[in-house]
């Protein structure tokens, strides 16, 4: 049968599988509907299909549609929020089902539909009851562009995880998790038993920073030593009260304190008597983002003015007393959020009973979707106090996204989209750049819920896959000194050097070799690809060109490797019914039955890299035989069967055309 290669053709044609149990769970982190999916989303989605068509079980997808990504998108795009979480969840799902990802639609999550988010407002409530929610004043981290708290670990490097600008303090009303000591160390437990990547087990050991001390004066110390001086650390569960006992000479305010002498980066704050003799106290710059921060409601470092260079240090030995004190360095969690696009924070105020938490039954508290930004003065936010009956004032400030995404994975295997009677899931996906965020908040949730006998297990995944980031070269140019982003195609480079933009009027300026990025407008439109090559190609591509777990560069050439490969097994087996029936010798099938059985446990261990090159090696062992005999017809079938989760469209067809669905109840 000599049928010509035609990739549109194939992309067509996919049969879908028998229906099996779900035996088990392998799923991805799930995307921002806040533009389109780009490559880097297509490779971590293409390893799960994989992943579930080899062990034969169905893909989840849900969109994690509340928060700053998609409010953000809507403000620039002046349209309603949910029309364009709406919108770019239709464009996003259309090419995932062009790919053939073989998802279970029927399961699929949104966690802006109030009949997701019901149950993250129950999973809140129960929290508050059971005292792991409090609200409190604090010196919080805001950011001026998203006009909203940030927790720490959203305040990277002291900016904000997704406006990239520089954020400040300010005393603001949140709401948080109170982590217990409990807690983390139970956290700290699992994380050493865990399979995890050491990367992972080793980022988020760190983020948490347990350290053992003593503790004497309220002054904590790693172990008993003699001080030239004392620096202090500020933490908000163990703060150390500076401003008892402190003399100064100066009481000038000064913005900016001076840095002392040959000591890099910290800042000096004054004199603690000790014993009748003053020790010089310092606090240390970089603590100021990166590892602590304070429960004070004064600044420390704006309030204390440098008073004079030392020539000779003061050197006093002392012991601490052996009072043992362990500290940690990860902060209570912020979940609240003052922004509209989130989940409604199930309480109100009433001015004669104070904060009273929302009835279960009248859940879901549904946001104001007619609305495109946060108002607090609309009339709707009053309601009914349930135990006085007296007018009171719904909350305001909604969920942090972060808070939706904690356990959205434990709708996938639990009755219809709530979490009860779920199921531990045995494979997670995704990308290391949520190691600390998304990974350590699930962390936390799940340990909770597991304690109040919510559910069953204690740690959200039992395996953790870690991919690495497609890469790809990224331009910007400046604008009243901030940098605007431009999209690859309106730039033409020749020789490393930019040669021609759209933007004319400005220099154009290449930031490098980065992640690619919604945001930084450099991601690849897979839809390109997909017309010109194929779906199997392109998905041959993201899996042969490196290891899952480390990045690559976008490549517009190597794609056509795979492409021509795939061309050549069309050639080959579309005319098996005409070769004639030859033997083949035993050593080629010895030498293709060895590799066979590598393939298998290539494919256990997610090398699937390694897994299309053997398969590459079995092909041109086979493109030579041209024989036909029950021998090599198995081989065949294997062959198939190996290259089928890897490019499904082709290998189904084939197995239609050649009769041996029918044949092998394939």
């Amino acid at each position: 049968m000599n049928i010509k290669y035609n990739h549109k053709k194939i992309e067509k044609y996919n049969i879908e599988k028998k229906k099996s149990k779900q035996k088990q769970y392998c799923i991805s982190m799930i995307p921002y509907p806040s533009g389109n999916l780009h490559l880097g989303h297509i490779r971590n989605y293409t390893i799960n299909d994989v992943i579930c068509r080899k062990i034969g079980i169905k893909m989840f997808m849900g969109w994690d549609s509340f928060g700053l990504p998609a409010e953000n998108y809507s403000i620039k795009k002046d349209t309603k929020t949910s029309i364009c979480v709406k919108k770019n969840i239709k464009s996003m799902k259309k090419v995932m089902k062009k790919m053939g990802f073989n998802i279970d639609w029927s399961r699929e999550i949104n966690t802006s539909n109030s009949s997701f988010y019901k149950y993250t407002q129950e999973i809140f409530l129960i929290l508050h009851k059971n005292g792991y929610i409090y609200r409190s004043k604090f010196l919080s981290y805001w950011d001026k562009i998203d006009n909203t708290v940030l927790s720490k670990e959203q305040a990277y490097k002291g900016k904000g995880w997704r406006s990239e600008y520089k954020v400040t303090k300010k005393i603001v009303k949140s709401y948080f998790i109170r982590l217990s000591s409990s807690l983390i160390n139970s956290i700290l437990k699992d994380l050493k038993k865990s399979k995890w990547p050491k990367s992972v087990i080793y980022k988020q050991k760190n983020w948490i920073g347990k350290k053992k001390g003593f503790l004497e004066n309220k002054i904590f110390a790693e172990k008993s030593k003699t001080f030239e001086i004392l620096e202090i650390s500020f933490n908000n569960k163990h703060f150390i009260n500076i401003f008892e006992n402190i003399n100064y000479v100066s009481k000038y305010f000064i913005k900016k304190p001076h840095k002392f002498e040959n000591i890099k980066y910290k800042y000096f704050l004054g004199y603690k008597n000790f014993k009748g003799k003053n020790i010089p106290l310092f606090a240390n710059n970089k603590l100021e983002y990166n590892k602590y921060y304070y429960s004070s409601k004064i600044n420390p470092f704006d309030n204390f003015e440098f008073i004079r260079k030392f020539k000779k240090k003061i050197c006093l030995g002392f012991k601490i007393k052996k009072k043992k004190k362990t500290i940690f360095k990860i902060l209570d969690w912020n979940i609240s959020r003052q922004r509209y696009w989130g989940t409604p924070i199930p309480l109100f105020k009433c001015s004669n009973c104070g904060i009273v938490r929302e009835k279960i039954s009248n859940l879901p508290i549904k946001i104001k979707k007619n609305k495109k930004i946060r108002d607090l003065s609309i009339k709707s936010f009053y309601t009914i106090c349930r135990k006085c009956k007296k007018k009171a004032l719904r909350e305001t400030e909604t969920l942090d996204t972060f808070f939706d995404s904690s356990w959205y994975f434990l709708a996938y295997s639990g009755k219809k989209l709530s979490y009860k009677e779920s199921k531990m899931i045995d494979v997670y996906i995704g990308g290391e750049e949520h190691t600390i965020l998304h990974l350590l908040f699930s962390r936390i949730i799940i340990k909770i819920l597991n304690k109040l006998g919510k559910i069953k297990f204690s740690e959200p995944f039992k395996k953790l896959i870690i991919q690495g980031l497609v890469l790809n070269e990224a331009y910007y140019y400046l604008k009243d000194k901030k940098k605007v982003w431009v999209e690859n195609k309106n730039v033409k480079k020749k020789y490393n050097k930019i040669i021609e933009t759209k933007y004319k009027k400005y220099n154009v300026i290449s930031e490098g070799i980065i992640k690619m990025s919604k945001s930084k407008k450099n991601g690849i439109d897979p839809k390109e690809y997909i017309d010109k090559y194929g779906v199997d190609s392109l998905r041959m591509y993201i899996m042969f060109i490196s290891p899952i777990n480390k990045s690559f560069v976008w490549n517009n050439i190597k794609i056509i490797g795979c492409y021509r490969f795939i061309k050549k097994v069309w050639t080959f087996l579309i005319n098996y019914n005409t070769y004639k029936n030859k033997t083949i010798s035993k050593n080629k099938l010895l030498k293709i039955k060895n590799m066979e059985k590598n393939i298998k446990i290539l494919y256990e261990n997610y090398k699937f890299n390694i897994v299309i090159s053997k398969l590459m090696t079995i092909f041109k062992i086979l493109k030579k035989i041209r024989s036909k005999n029950i021998s090599i017809e198995k081989r065949i079938i294997k062959f198939i069967k190996y290259l089928n989760p890897i490019c499904p469209y082709i290998t189904n067809m084939l197995c239609m055309i050649l009769g041996f669905n029918k044949k092998y109840n394939l």
